[in-house]
């Protein structure tokens, strides 16, 4: 009990961190250091395709992925391919994580997108 009491303290603390936070303009650098450190965090406010290549662009800075997978869950994939193909660090490190959560015919798929069909069936051979 006394567990789920301390995940519940824990849980209204985000929630209000998260209230406060939806109306302070947070700079992308400090959204993704409170990613990394599991701060508490609300990815609502980036809402244009600028402001979320801004975030990507700081992400991998400090190598984290979670802005890439923001993209990805916030863009048309056509748009997500688009936007990753300007950024080969952005695509190496997506591939990576794919890989490492064993996400194959994913990975197999946006090397596919991206139109590397030489990596998509050296990377078919390897799996």
């Amino acid at each position: 009990m006394g567990q789920l009491s301390a995940e519940v303290q824990y849980l209204k603390r985000n929630l209000e961190v998260s209230r406060k936070d939806q109306w302070i303009r947070i700079t992308p650098r400090e959204m993704v250091w409170r990613i990394m450190r599991n701060k508490p965090f609300s990815l609502e406010n980036y809402r244009s395709i600028e402001e979320k290549v801004v975030l990507l662009d700081q992400a991998l800075n400090l190598h984290d992925t979670n802005a890439i997978l923001h993209l990805k869950n916030t863009l048309s994939l056509a748009l997500f391919v688009e936007e990753m193909a300007k950024k080969p660090d952005a695509v190496d490190q997506y591939l990576d994580y794919l890989k490492e959560e064993w996400c194959h015919q994913e990975c197999l798929d946006f090397l596919e997108r991206l139109g590397r069909t030489g990596l998509y069936f050296q990377a078919k051979a390897n799996i």
